[in-house]
C-alpha cells in the first residue's frame, strides 16, 4: 500500500499599522508632515496543550522567552515557530517544535507508544497527580516538584527498559517522597495515554489540520487506523498477513492475490467486492445487488434492476407486489415467492399449511384450539412480554370477535398457583385485543416484579350475548398454558414491594374486599370487611387514628356486599347488608364489637315490585342513618327485571323500633339506572339522599324533610357523571357529597344559594368506591379496597379538612 504525503504550507502574517493625521505649523502654505514613523505589529500569541491528559503545572520555556507553568488545562503560550523546552523539577527535556497539541510522543521524538521511553514517562506523569484521578486533568503540585528534584532523576533515566526503570533508586526515592509503594501499571498507564490520543479534539499528530478525534489516519500513512498497529507512527503500521512487508510498502495486504488497489476489503482474507457498497462483502451478503431479493432466489444477483419473475404475470419480482401470485400481497406474505405458503404462525420457517403444529407446542394442529406464539422461557423483572394467540371454535374455524368470542389471560405464581396476580388488573390489562386483519389475539403485560416461576393461563370463551357462538357453542370454553420465569434486574437478586399510600389496615395474602369503617364517639376507629379465603367478614379496630390495626372478631355470617355501619346515640353499632348468600336485608348489633347479633328483616319490609311470573328482582343494602327519636332509616338498590327493561331504583324506609317498618319509598324518578346511594341525617333536620343517576348523567341529591316527599331534587352536573361512588355527609353543617372518579377524589357541597358548589378536587390516586367519614377532627377519614403487590388489601388514609364557604 503506498503511504500518501501532504505538503503543509505555513502561513505567517504580521500587522502593518499605519497613523495619519494633520496638524498646525509654521509654513506659509499649510502643508502637515506625519512625524510618527511606522511601528512593526507584536508577535500573534498562540495557546497550545501537553497532554496525557492534560498536564498542570509541568514548566514551560518557549524560544521566545515566554515561559511559567501550564494552566488547569495544560496550556502555555507560544510564538509562531517557536520550540519549547518542559521540565519538572531538575528533569528538563529536549527543545520541541511548539504546536497546539502535544504529547509525550513529541517529548521523545517517536511515534510509537510501545516506546520505553514513553511508557517510563507516561507512568511516572500519573503517578505525580495529586488525588489519583486522571480522567480530567493530571496535576503536578509543588511538593511532587520538590521530590522529583529530591529524588535526582534525570532525562536519560526514561531510556531504560520498564521494570528497570521502576526499579531504580531514583524511582525508588521519588515513590518514597511521594508516599506511594509503585508507579501506575504499564497498561493502565498506556491504556489511558492511548485513549488520550484518540479521543482528543486538540491533537493532530500528522499536523493535516484534522484531530485525531475524527481522523481515521492519524499519522497519515494510509493504513486506517482500524487496521494500523501503530496508529501514531508514519513508517510502520504492521503486518497484516505476516509475510515480512509492513502494510504501509505491502500491495495485498491479506495476502489473498487481489491487489489493495482493487480490493474492497484489503485487510479480510474472505472478501474482496462489495458489489452494492453496503459494507458487506459479497461473499457474506445474501443479496449482493441490494435488491430485496436473496441471491439464492435471484435470477440476476448483480443488477438491482430486475430479479426474475417467478409467477410468470410479465412483472419482475421487484416490480410486482404479489410475487407468487397467490392472492396475497408481498407486505403480507410470510413466502412470497412460495404460491402454497403465507404464514409461519410460529416463526419456525414452516409454513403454516405444511406445518402440523403451527405453534410449536407439540400439540397438533388438529387437537389444538389455541395457537400462542412469542413467549420466551424467562424474562427481565417488568420487561415487557408481547405474546400473539389464534384461536378456533370447536369446529376450529377461526374465532373471532365479531362471532362472540373473547380472549383473556391471568397470570400465577407457581407458590400460590391458585391466585391470579392482582398485579394486571388495572387498566383491563388481562384483556387480549384482536386483530380483524390477521386473525390474531395480541396479548401484552409484564413480567412480575417479584422474581419467580409463573403461569400465564390463556382462555378463549364465547363472551358476548346475543352472538354467532352463544347460538352454535353456548358457554363454550378452553384454556392453554404458558411457564416462564422472572429474573432480577440486577445481582444480588432483590425484591422491594411498592409501598402503600395509606396505613394497612389488612396485610395478608388472602382476598380482603367490601370496607366500612365508623369512628366511634370515643374516638376510636372501627372498621368491617370481608375475606374470601377464610369466607369470613371480620371486625378491626384502630386506638392510634388509623396508624396501626387489629383484628378483634368477625359477624355471624360472611357478607357478600358493602354495608353500612353507624354507631348510635346510645353507642351501639349497627352494621346494615345483605344477609349471608348475598339476599335479604339483615341488621348485625353490638355493644362492644366483639359479640354481634344478626337480624334478618326482609320480611318486615316490603320490597318486592314484582307484577308478572317471569319477574326477577334483587335489593342491595346502600345506607343507614338514626333519625330524630332513636330509629333508623336505610336507603337501599332495587333491581326489577320483568323481561323488557331492566331497571335499577333507590328506595328509602324507616322504623322506630326495628319491628315495624313504613312502606319504601321510591326516591329515584329517571328512566335509566339509579343505584349507589347513601343518607344523611343533617343537624338541621333535614335529609338528603345522594345516588348515581344514569338519566341525568349525574349524582343527583334529593332532599326531604319527612323521609317520604323527595320531590326537591339537586343535579350536580356532567363533571360527575363517570362518578364510580359517592357519599353525602356533613362538613361544617352543610351537606357534602364526596365523590370518586378516574381515580380522583373530588367533592361538591351544598351552598347558602341552594344549590351545589362547583365540584372542587382533593387528592388523586384513590381507587374505585372509597368509604369516607368526617371525623371528629373535621379531617376526613378515607377507606379503599386496593391491589399492592399481588395482594388485595384494605387500606386507611386522613386526609385535611376541606374547606366549605357560603
Amino acid at each position: 500500500m503506498k503511504r500518501t504525503l501532504i505538503n503543509t504550507i505555513t502561513l505567517s502574517s504580521s500587522i502593518l499599522l499605519v497613523a495619519c493625521g494633520g496638524g498646525g505649523g509654521g509654513s506659509g502654505d499649510g502643508a502637515t508632515q506625519d512625524n510618527n514613523p511606522p511601528t512593526s505589529s507584536s508577535p500573534t500569541v498562540l495557546i497550545g496543550s501537553i497532554i496525557d491528559s492534560p498536564i498542570q503545572n509541568i514548566q514551560f520555556k518557549t524560544s521566545s522567552n515566554r515561559e511559567g507553568t501550564t494552566d488547569n488545562n495544560g496550556e502555555f503560550e507560544f510564538e509562531e515557530n517557536d520550540t519549547v523546552v518542559f521540565s519538572i523539577g531538575n528533569i528538563e527535556f529536549e527543545a520541541i517544535d511548539a504546536k497546539q497539541g502535544l504529547t509525550p510522543l513529541e517529548i521523545f521524538g517517536t511515534g510509537s507508544l510501545e516506546d520505553r521511553r514513553v511508557i517510563n514517562f507516561t507512568r511516572f506523569i500519573q503517578t505525580l497527580d495529586d488525588d489519583g484521578d486522571i480522567s480530567l486533568a493530571i496535576t503536578i503540585t509543588e511538593s511532587a516538584t520538590t521530590a522529583v528534584e529530591t529524588s535526582g532523576l534525570v532525562v536519560s533515566d526514561f531510556d531504560m527498559a520498564p521494570m528497570d526503570f521502576a526499579a531504580s533508586d531514583r524511582v525508588q526515592s521519588l515513590l518514597t517522597e511521594l508516599n506511594l509503594s509503585e508507579l501506575v501499571g504499564i497498561e493502565n498507564a498506556n491504556t489511558h495515554f492511548s485513549n488520550s490520543l484518540k479521543s482528543s479534539d486538540v491533537i493532530d499528530t500528522d499536523n493535516d489540520g484534522t484531530p485525531n478525534k475524527n481522523d481515521t489516519d492519524d499519522d497519515n500513512d494510509g493504513i486506517e487506523d482500524q487496521h494500523d498497529e501503530h496508529p501514531y507512527d508514519e513508517l510502520a503500521s504492521g503486518d497484516f498477513d505476516e509475510d515480512g512487508i509492513d502494510n504501509i510498502d505491502d500491495t495485498d495486504d491479506d495476502n489473498d492475490g487481489t491487489d489493495d488497489s482493487a480490493d474492497n476489503f484489503p485487510f479480510d482474507p474472505s472478501e474482496t467486492k462489495d458489489s452494492d457498497g453496503d459494507l458487506i462483502g459479497d461473499n457474506a451478503d445474501t443479496d449482493d445487488d441490494n435488491d430485496g431479493f436473496n441471491d439464492d432466489v435471484d435470477e440476476f444477483p448483480f443488477d438491482p434492476e430486475k430479479s426474475g419473475d417467478v409467477d410468470s404475470d410479465g412483472i419482475d419480482n421487484i416490480s410486482d407486489d404479489d410475487d407468487d401470485g397467490d392472492g396475497t400481497l408481498d407486505i403480507n406474505d410470510k413466502f412470497p415467492l412460495d404460491s402454497s405458503e403465507t404464514a409461519d404462525f410460529d416463526g419456525d420457517g414452516i409454513g403454516d399449511n405444511a406445518d402440523t403444529d403451527d405453534d410449536n407446542d407439540n400439540i397438533l394442529d388438529s387437537e389444538d384450539r389455541i395457537n400462542i406464539a412469542g413467549h420466551k422461557a424467562s424474562y427481565i423483572q417488568e420487561e415487557k412480554i408481547s405474546l400473539k394467540a389464534r384461536g378456533f371454535d370447536p369446529n376450529f374455524d377461526l374465532a373471532t370477535d365479531a362471532d362472540g368470542w373473547h380472549i383473556q389471560f391471568y397470570t400465577y405464581s407457581e407458590d400460590e398457583p391458585g391466585r391470579a396476580l392482582t398485579e394486571y388488573s388495572d387498566g383491563g390489562t388481562y384483556n387480549a385485543n384482536f386483530d380483524a386483519f390477521s386473525g390474531y389475539w395480541n396479548i401484552e403485560y409484564w413480567a412480575p416484579r417479584k422474581p419467580g416461576n409463573y403461569r400465564t393461563e390463556i382462555i378463549l370463551y364465547c363472551a358476548a350475548s346475543p352472538s354467532e357462538c352463544e347460538t352454535n357453542f353456548s358457554y363454550d370454553q378452553i384454556s392453554q398454558n404458558i411457564y416462564f420465569s422472572s429474573l432480577c434486574k440486577d445481582d444480588p437478586c432483590s425484591y422491594e414491594p411498592l409501598p402503600a399510600r395509606g396505613n394497612y389496615v389488612t396485610n395478608t395474602p388472602s382476598y380482603s374486599y367490601d370496607p366500612e369503617f365508623v369512628q366511634r364517639s370515643n374516638g376510636q376507629l372501627l372498621a368491617i370487611h370481608s375475606d374470601i379465603d377464610q369466607n369470613k367478614t371480620f371486625v378491626s379496630i384502630s386506638d392510634d387514628g388509623g396508624l396501626n390495626w387489629s383484628e378483634i372478631s368477625s359477624l355471624p355470617a360472611r357478607i357478600y356486599n358493602i354495608g353500612s355501619m353507624i354507631e348510635t346515640s346510645g353507642g351501639s353499632l349497627v352494621f346494615i347488608a345483605n344477609c349471608s348468600g348475598a339476599t335479604g336485608l339483615c341488621l348485625y348489633s353490638s355493644a362492644d364489637a366483639l359479640n354481634w347479633s344478626q337480624q334478618d328483616i326482609t320480611a318486615k319490609i316490603p320490597t318486592s315490585k314484582c307484577s308478572t311470573a317471569s319477574c326477577y328482582e334483587d335489593i342491595e343494602t346502600d345506607s343507614i342513618q338514626q333519625i330524630p327519636g332513636g330509629g333508623l332509616a336505610i336507603s337501599y338498590t332495587h333491581y326489577l327485571d320483568e323481561g323488557d327493561n331492566p331497571k335499577y331504583d333507590i328506595y328509602v324506609t324507616y322504623s322506630d323500633d326495628l319491628e315495624n317498618w313504613n312502606t319504601p319509598v321510591k326516591v329515584s324518578s329517571g328512566l335509566n339506572w339509579e343505584y349507589n346511594s347513601t343518607l344523611l341525617a343533617s343537624s338541621s333536620g333535614s335529609f338528603y339522599l345522594s345516588y348515581l343517576s344514569y338519566t341525568d348523567n349525574s349524582i343527583v341529591v334529593g332532599e326531604s324533610s319527612d323521609l317520604v316527599n323527595w320531590e326537591k331534587k339537586y343535579i350536580l352536573g356532567q363533571a360527575t357523571q363517570n362518578g364510580a361512588s359517592s357519599t353525602i355527609v356533613e362538613v361544617s353543617g352543610k351537606p357534602t357529597v364526596f365523590y370518586e372518579t378516574d381515580k380522583t377524589l373530588n367533592y361538591s357541597h351544598l351552598t347558602n344559594s341552594g344549590s351545589f358548589s362547583t365540584p372542587k378536587f382533593i387528592i388523586d390516586g384513590i381507587p374505585n368506591g372509597p368509604r369516607i367519614k368526617v371525623l371528629q377532627s373535621g379531617n376526613i377519614g378515607v377507606m379503599y379496597e386496593m391491589d399492592l403487590n399481588n395482594q388485595r388489601d384494605i387500606f386507611y388514609e386522613e386526609l385535611d379538612a376541606v374547606p366549605v364557604d357560603n
